[in-house]
């Protein structure tokens, strides 16, 4: 599966079970290391998610960006499923 493939099924998978939650879909090529979505999910929580097929790994500047978001109190992490999407969303209902 490619990572266009996984994005849509993770839109689709967002959509029809979390139709609360703002989704962004980012596409920014002036600015590296941007996760791939960005949601507003349970009590404002920013959830970022950097999508990843197969073997393909994080470049520096997108751990970087991960590692930033997670030390302000936001959720971002690498999902190459819709399970691991799941895992992401989970830990905002532990706020």
């Amino acid at each position: 599966m490619t990572e266009t493939q996984l994005k849509i099924k993770v839109l689709k998978y967002l959509r029809d079970n979390y139709p609360q939650y703002w989704v962004y879909k980012t596409h920014d090529m002036f600015q590296s290391g941007i996760p791939d979505l960005l949601l507003c999910a349970d009590a404002g929580k920013l959830v970022a998610i950097e999508l990843k097929a197969g073997k393909n790994k994080l470049t520096p500047i997108q751990q970087y960006v991960i590692d930033k978001i997670n030390s302000v109190g936001g959720i971002a992490g690498v999902a190459r499923s819709i399970d691991e999407v799941k895992i992401l969303l989970d830990k905002t209902k532990k706020i």
